[in-house]
């Protein structure tokens, strides 16, 4: 069966037909403006692109062997990792979509408490770079639930900026917050 020649337009609603029709959420925005005659083309093309498979071989087909794979890029830092020695898939419910989830283990440390496990977690939230400021930090417990809101921000310092570097090696918050700190205890 000869290949459908199809513009970006028409093959990202046909993944959207095919996500949708698999169960995904929060296609609405996108879904409802379709005409019906749209919703029947689409519904040729998949029939077309599913071809002799069932629908359990072609979901398998779209998430499994197209879907995201263990090389696909994961960071820690700066830092490639393979994705899957760190994190398993999971189903979630559609308002956690965009959310970081974390299950963590209790830490062993032998010099905290007797049973040699750590009772606390200081998470700290910081840039791109290397450089990890003190603040802002969170205390998570063991056992307990936290829920956090984290939004991506960028700012842009002026040039000459008297309270930080604008030197590459220096940059970051973290940078700025520990030097702009030293300059003030050794001016004190």
């Amino acid at each position: 069966m000869p290949y459908l020649s199809l513009n970006r337009t028409a093959v990202n609603d046909l993944i959207s037909f095919a996500l949708a029709g698999a169960g995904f959420h929060n296609f609405d925005a996108h879904i409802q403006f379709w005409s019906v005659q749209q919703v029947d083309q689409l519904a040729q093309w998949f029939k077309r692109w599913r071809g002799q498979r069932t629908l359990r071989q072609f979901l398998h087909y779209l998430f499994e062997t197209n879907g995201y794979t263990c090389q696909d890029a994961c960071f820690y830092g700066r830092r490639p990792i393979i994705c899957c020695d760190h994190f398993a898939p999971a189903y979630f419910d559609p308002d956690e979509a965009g959310k970081l989830s974390l299950f963590m283990k209790q830490l062993k440390s032998p010099f905290v408490n007797i049973h040699g496990l750590q009772p606390q977690v200081v998470v700290y939230i910081g840039d791109e770079y290397e450089d990890i400021p003190t603040f802002p930090r969170f205390y998570l417990n063991d056992h307990t639930w936290y829920k956090f809101r984290i939004r991506k921000r960028r700012i842009k310092m002026l040039t000459p900026n008297p309270h930080c570097s604008s030197d590459f090696l220096k940059m970051g918050r973290g940078k700025c917050l520990v030097e702009t700190w030293l300059k003030w205890v050794t001016a004190q």
